[in-house]
């Protein structure tokens, strides 16, 4: 243990170690999916990889319960608005409304949606996975708050790497998906107990403090993050739930195949970013929008030159090595696949104006977007996808994506336009919001 903790720790270079670590987390969190998927279907099949690739999504979107919009909120707190056992209780109580809402959904998969008890077990645990990555977080935010987001990277990477042991000896041992996600949940925890928990006590107490008007006013402050997360996630997440109840498990395996390496573009913006939030932070409070506009920009310019390259590789080679990797034969979705790429950078523009908005303070501007974005995708979602089917789920949601991504852009111009104003000591024009 004093090995592990030392390797965790000691860092010559904290910046470095940091950028390096959360950008090996990152790939492999978004890599870890790419993997399992890729197993399930060279030695069970399709079938049971459409169970894991919807079990996944479903966990994907309950997890924004359990983090309720705080990884990013508690990391840029660098006033310290409220205490680390603060947050801690507050997050105890988010992720059992997890738990809890994973249980209801199973309940009611099982008893309405004719699942059968096995697949409800496999939702089960893998939602219990991303239980665990939602209570890590919590003392990954910590950390991250204090400097030391290099030790959140690298307990984050020893997390995501043993899911992906647990389902290569699950997988190839016992032949069973089931048994495989229950052994995840078990590496998972273990993990967290031994590496995050664990060196967590070296930064604060991990004692919950249950204050009400330090609860009341998390929840005020995070609300409208989490409600924009969810719906972000619900929208990516409604073509999927509309395959699962009309197209089957085999077509939702194929939808996932391709729609993994749109999952992949935005974790991987997300690695650029995520080292920069206390930075971003830090020059937002002291009224340095000249800086954070240059940035920002940087930042958009990487975004957009990251999906031009996903769309080239797309186009190029895409399909045969998405064939070849899952061993199934996707000829004929090259299109939807491009078309899905373009959605992938559409989605990481929104979840990086969305930070950016929440590091403004201006988070109740986003629940207009979001909830227009999240309407149309529940209302279009089966119809569209009984009469076009993946290609249409693609054209969906890439398009629902793309109105968001302008919708958000606006918002975080009239936020740097105001900020300019203000610090120039002049009245806000008319047309600020």
């Amino acid at each position: 243990m004093k090995q592990l903790r030392h390797l965790l720790t000691d860092s010559r270079n904290i910046s470095r170690s940091a950028f390096i670590w959360n950008a090996l987390a990152s790939i492999l969190l978004a890599g870890q999916p790419v993997i399992v998927l890729m197993l399930l279907t060279r030695t069970l099949g399709v079938a049971d990889a459409g169970v894991f690739s919807f079990a996944h999504s479903n966990a994907n979107l309950l997890f924004f319960i359990g983090e309720f919009g705080l990884r990013k909120y508690q990391a840029s707190d660098v006033k310290e608005r409220y205490k680390p056992g603060e947050y801690y209780a507050f997050r105890s109580l988010s992720c059992l409304a997890m738990v809890c809402a994973l249980f209801i959904f199973c309940i009611h998969a099982y008893l309405r949606s004719g699942y059968s008890f096995g697949k409800v077990l496999v939702v089960f645990f893998v939602g219990l996975c991303l239980t665990v990555q939602a209570v890590s977080e919590g003392h990954e935010s910590n950390m991250q708050q204090k400097g030391r987001l290099d030790i959140a990277a690298k307990t984050a990477f020893l997390r995501t790497l043993s899911l992906i042991i647990a389902y290569f000896i699950g997988i190839f041992l016992t032949r069973s998906l089931l048994i495989s996600s229950v052994l995840a949940f078990v590496f998972a925890l273990t993990v967290f107990l031994t590496s995050t928990f664990r060196i967590s006590r070296d930064f604060n107490s991990r004692r919950p403090v249950f204050h009400k008007d330090a609860v009341t006013g998390i929840l005020t402050a995070a609300f409208p993050i989490f409600i924009t997360l969810f719906l972000n996630n619900y929208i990516a997440n409604a073509p999927k739930y509309a395959i699962d109840s009309t197209l089957g498990d085999e077509l939702q395996a194929v939808y996932g195949f391709l729609f993994m390496p749109t999952y992949t573009i935005g974790l991987l913006c997300n690695f650029i970013f995520n080292p920069l939030i206390v930075k971003y932070a830090q020059m937002w409070t002291d009224r340095k929008i000249p800086e954070f506009t240059k940035l920002l920009t940087r930042q958009i310019l990487t975004i957009f030159g990251m999906t031009v390259l996903g769309l080239a590789a797309a186009r190029l080679a895409g399909i045969p090595v998405l064939s070849l990797i899952y061993n199934t034969d996707l000829n004929g979705y090259r299109g939807s696949l491009c078309i899905l790429i373009l959605g992938g950078g559409m989605w990481a523009f929104c979840t990086f104006f969305t930070t950016i908005i929440t590091i403004m303070r201006r988070q109740n501007r986003l629940l207009f977007g979001y909830a227009a974005a999240a309407a149309a995708a529940f209302l279009l979602s089966g119809r569209i996808i009984v009469q076009y089917g993946i290609p249409g789920a693609a054209w969906l949601y890439t398009g629902i994506m793309t109105g968001l991504t302008m919708i958000l852009f606006l918002f975080v111009y009239q936020g740097i336009r105001q900020a300019r104003t203000e610090s120039s000591g002049s009245v806000p024009g008319s047309g600020d919001l």
